[in-house]
């Protein structure tokens, strides 16, 4: 399949499809107001992400916009690398060029969080690099309503119950958006095996949005 065809074969799928035309018309929408010509896809191989993946590719129609797909293999277990590579195998079906990072970095204390920064000092690093502004998540509706429930549990007060912005910053240059918040967990998982046919449930650790305090 060349790049053209795997592009405008997701672009039919969603566009030709009861379920997800919506989902992708207003995900389109979203990532044309960026006005962005080079955005990063954060990727970790569960169904969000992989649902994001495919949603973006769909998009890369567009002749002036590329997205360069990142996934950072924290080797907090013996078989993640491996698993690294099956996902990236996974998203060469349809012409999506996964780069992976190998953290070399002993993750012993306070893992989420410890990761969390490895990840994203990883992510923010290639995209200063590369002159990149924004990098895309995969955080969803789920992960609003977990952070909410979560901020409560310890107390917040109104100012901490906030929903979760779409778009923060995590340096002077860089930009996370989220372009999914309002899209239902659900939702990802039936793309994702429309699509890919499978997803990865234990690849990564999951970098919970309620840790990003910017």
């Amino acid at each position: 399949m060349s790049k053209k065809n795997s592009n405008v074969k997701l672009k039919n799928f969603f566009e030709n499809s009861d379920n997800f035309s919506k989902i992708f018309l207003k995900f389109k929408t979203k990532i044309f107001k960026l006005k962005k010509k080079s955005l990063v896809v954060a990727i970790s191989g569960g169904p969000d992400s992989l649902a994001l993946a495919s949603l973006c590719k769909a998009v890369s129609y567009k002749k002036d916009l590329k997205f360069h797909y990142i996934l950072v293999n924290h080797n907090l277990r013996k078989n993640s690398k491996r698993e690294s590579l099956q996902v990236k195998k996974l998203l060469k079906k349809f012409n999506i060029n996964l780069k992976i990072f190998n953290n070399k970095k002993k993750i012993k204390n306070n893992i989420q969080a410890e990761a969390r920064n490895i990840r994203y000092e990883t992510l923010k690093t290639y995209c200063i690099k590369n002159k990149i502004k924004i990098i895309l998540t995969a955080h969803n509706l789920e992960d609003q309503v977990e952070t909410f429930f979560i901020r409560l549990s310890r107390g917040s007060g109104l100012t901490g119950l906030s929903s979760m912005k779409s778009l923060t910053s995590i340096s002077h240059s860089v930009k996370l958006y989220r372009p999914l918040l309002d899209t239902n967990k659900i939702i990802l998982v039936k793309i994702t095996k429309k699509v890919f046919g499978v997803y990865f449930n234990i690849l990564q650790i999951k970098i919970k949005s309620f840790y990003v305090q910017k």
